[in-house]
């Protein structure tokens, strides 16, 4: 069993191709692009974090997350309302036994309980497009290809945050 991150999907949300210069033609084809992406990852015991911003109109939520394979977890974001029933952006502590101790919400958070402490921080919303921080991780699609992010590879980038990505991109 793994867990896996990701944020910012979308679904339904024709503008958001041409805001992240997503590389679909339209929101049909991103969505099936996400769920081939998604499930070829992640396996049926899995457990998938997803930190907001997933649903844009609820047709596109109905029609494409009964598809994806794994438990899914919504941390709901500013835009998750349509679809999920809570309203608030509530921040996550994630900690199951044995794994590293993290603070999950869709947005990037300044401080969290034990940020000082080497406790770390995943968020989405940002798209790619704001500061990395050595402390805290944009897990959503549009930094990672479309695909959910493995917890073994979130904490590859807090040992070695400074050349993470720019290590990744040469390989």
């Amino acid at each position: 069993m793994k867990y896996l991150f990701t944020a910012d999907w979308h679904l339904g949300h024709d503008n958001i191709i041409q805001y992240c210069k997503r590389p679909f033609c339209d929101v049909t084809d991103m969505a099936e692009e996400f769920v081939r992406r998604y499930n070829e990852v992640v396996e049926p015991g899995d457990t998938v974090y997803f930190l907001g911003d997933t649903v844009w109109k609820k047709e596109a939520g109905d029609l494409y997350l009964p598809r994806l394979k794994g438990n899914k977890i919504h941390v709901t974001g500013g835009h998750d309302h349509r679809y999920f029933k809570q309203t608030n952006c509530p921040i996550v502590h994630f900690h199951p036994k044995g794994e590293p101790e993290l603070y999950l919400c869709h947005y990037p958070l300044l401080t969290w309980p034990g940020w000082e402490h080497d406790v770390r921080h995943l968020h989405g919303h940002q798209h790619g497009n704001g500061a990395r921080r050595a402390e805290a991780l944009d897990v959503g699609v549009d930094v990672w290809n479309f695909y959910p992010v493995e917890l073994a590879k979130v904490m590859e980038y807090f040992q070695n945050p400074a050349n993470f990505f720019e290590i990744k991109n040469q390989a």
